[in-house]
């Protein structure tokens, strides 16, 4: 496995999950998303590979998400996913945690054999 880079942390918030009757409900720092929020956090988390996602949709409070044309919604990839690890009611608590991009950390590059490759002249990777 390799390390895909470092960048510098500039946020960490408190994440909830929690599917009651049917709906997935996610809190970022104490605040419930509405369902447009919820789409567009789920879609950036992932949940959306294969789905026929075309143009933009802006909400209310001006997140800019994909619109589902075909398939299936982030929302129900993320149900499906989060029904087999939660029980109804049941609360997962976790982090998000913000990083900087553009500001990559850059460090001495170290080669290992462990790594795999193999330096240019040796005999052994």
């Amino acid at each position: 496995m390799l390390l895909l880079g470092r960048w510098p942390c500039t946020c960490i918030q408190p994440i909830s999950f929690q599917i009651r009757k049917g709906r997935l409900n996610i809190w970022i720092d104490g605040e419930l998303l509405d369902n447009l929020e919820t789409e567009a956090f789920l879609w950036r988390d992932g949940f959306r590979a294969g789905w026929g996602w075309t143009d933009t949709g802006i909400t209310p409070t001006g997140l800019v998400f994909p619109r589902v044309e075909t398939g299936v919604s982030a929302s129900t990839q993320a149900m499906a996913f989060w029904k087999n690890k939660l029980e109804d009611g049941e609360v997962w608590f976790g982090q998000l945690i913000h990083w900087d991009y553009n500001a990559p950390i850059k460090l001495p590059f170290r080669l290992t054999i462990s790594s795999g490759r193999k330096r240019k002249g040796t005999t052994h990777g």
